[in-house]
């Protein structure tokens, strides 16, 4: 299994694979295993670019393939079970041919067949452009020409929408190996069919705006003038003889690796265009994702401390924010939280669940904020208690970054964040104000009381501290004692009947006017101003 050069110049690759078809109008499948490097010289991505907007995929990324996937696949003991998926097709440059290997179906199971696949294609790579738009010509004449058959014989809604999304950018695939880059809990909304009659009105102007921008791209063709290099590329990776539907940033990382790394695949044998595009959405646009909360909590509950510690470097490597597991780990499973099985972690793919026998729970993202400010201690008031802490009168004064990572490692982060919820608790912990969903424990309230603390922490902070003991025990046993002094004042200020009182403004806190809101009513509530008429009481927000 390797690409040879045949003696007129055109390449040859073949390989075995089983050859089924999962339901009886349903494409071809044909899946196998090849070398990354040998897939790339035959392997296309139907690229959009500013001049090509007919296609369906991204451009690659080739960053993110150099900075992250290329790197993944060096470390040894990494590797990707998903299957790259591609479109087999034979085009005006390449020949496509199965042949049987002999081994029965009852061998192998029903439907299911061994075949071998014979590719033979000319290097597009190697071609002058005008050789690349020879080619693409013929190619699009016929796709132009299929259209306008499908388009006449069947004008469905199915093939209007499928001609449609050849004008629009779908998202990109391979989100298993992306970075996290929305810190938000996001779901796809179904899609509403609405009334058929409208849909073929709509899918008709579709279908014209897709020949429409095809015929555009054709009309270029004929002016070489018009012809720039990323449209030559684009044809280029459109005329070989398959096409990258999902996977484009793994196999391409993988063949950047300096050893064969040999690749699953699946391919759809000569589907339609508008196959791969229905494909392609619903390979990227339809799969359900893997909510972070579930991400978190896997790394939590599923992994021993050695066996985190051991896995480390690969899952940061991999993308995966170590700090959050911790945080989150500390904050959800640790029974000296005070919030304990109360936040909401996401571990069904179909249904919310909280870590206890309760249906719902504090919200991750927020309760994730709260928890963090403590980790990375980045206000006034933390700083200088880690400086307290770690630094003797008599020495040198410890540096931000050598004090915080005493914090963490220590835990002590968490200490200081348990004495603070823990004294909420432990006044409100046998009244219905410690249930969820009361006016105290809704997470944006946790998270602008717990600002308001810190914001007072800093501005008390070096007053706070003023003290000297070159004892490592004695003076972190007098930090512990003033900050407790401090929080036992700033607790006593809230009470039960402040929470118990009907909030007309509760549903509008979570939006900036609302948390401003909340901020100033707990300053007053601080400062001993009055609330009676507080916007969050009378619901003025």
């Amino acid at each position: 299994m390797s690409i040879n050069i045949l003696p007129d110049g055109r390449c040859e690759f073949t390989v075995q694979g089983f050859s089924f078809q999962q339901n009886p109008k349903s494409p071809t499948l044909f899946a196998f295993v090849a070398s990354a490097n040998d897939l790339i010289k035959f392997c296309g991505v139907a690229r959009k670019s500013q001049d090509l907007l007919t296609n369906y995929q991204r451009a690659l990324d080739t960053t993110r393939v150099a900075n992250e996937v290329t790197p993944f696949f060096r470390v040894p003991e990494n590797c990707t079970p998903t299957s790259i998926v591609l479109s087999l097709h034979p085009t005006n440059v390449c020949n496509l041919d199965f042949a049987p290997v002999g081994v029965g179906e009852q061998s192998l199971g029903p439907g299911v067949s061994l075949k071998v696949l014979s590719l033979t294609f000319i290097d597009v790579s190697k071609l002058p452009p005008d050789e690349v738009v020879r080619y693409a010509k013929d190619f699009l004449d016929e796709r132009l020409a299929n259209e306008g058959e499908q388009v006449n014989s069947d004008p469905s809604p199915t093939v209007a929408k499928s001609a449609m999304d050849d004008s629009f950018e779908v998202v990109d695939e391979d989100e298993e190996l992306a970075s996290d880059n929305a810190e938000g809990d996001e779901s796809n909304e179904d899609l509403d069919d609405g009334d058929t009659g409208d849909e073929e009105a709509v899918g008709g102007a579709a279908v014209e705006i897709g020949q429409s921008m095809l015929m555009q791209l054709r009309n270029k063709l004929d002016t070489p003038s018009s012809m720039t290099p990323d449209v030559i590329e684009c044809l280029r990776d459109m005329l070989k003889p398959a096409l990258v539907i999902d996977g484009q940033h793994r196999l391409f990382g993988a063949a950047g690796v300096e050893e064969d790394l040999p690749l699953l695949v699946c391919s759809l044998v000569e589907p339609s265009w508008k196959e791969q595009v229905f494909q392609f959405i619903v390979v990227n646009d339809k799969a359900a994702g893997i909510p972070k909360p579930f991400i978190t909590s896997l790394a939590g509950m599923s992994l021993t401390g050695t066996e985190l510690d051991e896995l480390r470097d690969r899952l940061t490597q991999a993308g995966l924010k170590l700090w959050e597991v911790e945080v989150m780990q500390r904050l959800g499973f640790d029974p000296k939280s005070p919030f304990f099985k109360m936040i909401e972690f996401k571990v069904s793919s179909k249904t919310t669940v909280v870590a206890s026998p309760k249906p719902e729970g504090l919200g991750y993202q927020t309760m994730k904020r709260v928890g963090r400010a403590w980790h990375d201690a980045k206000s006034t008031g933390l700083r200088i208690t880690m400086e307290k802490l770690y630094s003797k009168p008599s020495g040198k004064k410890i540096r931000r970054k050598a004090a915080l990572a005493k914090w963490q490692q220590s835990n002590d982060w968490f200490d200081f964040f348990c004495y603070f919820w823990g004294a909420f608790k432990t006044k409100f912990g046998d009244t219905p104000v410690w249930q969820l969903h009361s006016n105290l424990l809704k997470a944006v309230v946790l998270e602008v009381i717990q600002q308001d603390f810190l914001n007072f922490l800093n501005t008390l902070g070096e007053l706070l501290y003023d003290f000297e003991e070159e004892d490592d025990q004695n003076r972190r046993k007098i930090v512990f004692q003033r900050y407790k002094k401090l929080l036992d004042n700033f607790v006593k200020k809230h009470e039960i009947a402040f929470y118990e009182r009907d909030w007309k403004g509760s549903k509008s806190l979570n939006h900036s006017d609302g948390r401003k809101a909340l901020a100033n009513l707990f300053r007053k509530l601080r400062e001993g101003e009055s609330i009676a008429n507080d916007p969050v009481i009378t619901g003025n927000i």
